[in-house]
């Protein structure tokens, strides 16, 4: 791989494993939320 080519890989990997990682934070939190609204209630 060229130093550019590679840059440029970089910087998408990045964006990508940002959304992924906002992705499992709002999937994280919704489940949570879940989990303690059923307990609460029961």
């Amino acid at each position: 791989m060229g130093s550019q080519s590679a840059v440029l890989g970089n910087v998408e990997l990045q964006q990508d494993e940002l959304w992924h990682w906002v992705g499992c934070v709002l999937l994280g939190v919704m489940l949570l939320e879940g989990f303690v609204g059923n307990r609460t209630t029961a």
